[in-house]
């Protein structure tokens, strides 16, 4: 895992610039207090995604100086220069195609990772509550003995005091409570 500003330095970018190929790529980040952490899959998608760029500026230059420099060539140049750049932009989508099929795949890699990652805490998660449920059910059926429990004592005092004969007490044993 490394923060955004580790893998710009890496990738001698701005950080802004990773910030922005991770919300074009679709990548969520880890957090980690206020830092933003990306793992090697989302690294690797950063890089692709900038050699990819740096390589079409590269071609986009490339194809410019050539065109530019034959502005002043007959007519039949132009329309080999056409043709070349035709095909070179023609290359260039080709690739930009095959660059969005490789970052899509790696996403969708990346995704499919975090599905099981989620599936497999949704497991731990039901047998929590599995183990839960049934402490909850045995701590009610305790509960439910204690209650009956506590039920019979009170009958059985109250049994024994209507048995016991109540003999009158006199003032100063009330007053001093005793029987």
């Amino acid at each position: 895992m490394k923060t955004t500003k580790q893998v710009a330095e890496e990738l001698q970018v701005t950080i802004r610039t990773i910030q922005r190929h991770v919300k074009r790529l679709k990548i969520t980040p880890q957090k980690q207090g206020t830092e933003s952490l990306l793992d090697e899959n989302a690294v690797e998608l950063i890089r692709k995604a900038i050699d990819d760029k740096r390589q079409r500026q590269r071609q986009e230059t490339t194809t410019a100086t050539a065109t530019g420099d034959n502005k002043n060539n007959d007519i039949s140049q132009n329309v080999e220069t056409a043709t070349a750049t035709s095909d070179t932009k023609t290359a260039t989508a080709t690739e930009n195609s095959d660059t969005e099929v490789t970052l899509l795949k790696a996403q969708i890699e990346l995704l499919q990772s975090e599905i099981s990652f989620l599936k497999d805490q949704i497991q731990v998660k039901d047998k929590q509550i599995d183990t839960l449920s049934t402490a909850l059910t045995t701590a009610q059926a305790l509960q439910g003995i204690e209650k009956k429990q506590n039920l019979l004592v009170v009958g059985a005092d109250a049994e024994e005091q209507e048995e016991q004969p109540q003999q009158k007490q006199g003032f100063f044993a009330r007053l001093f409570k005793r029987k």
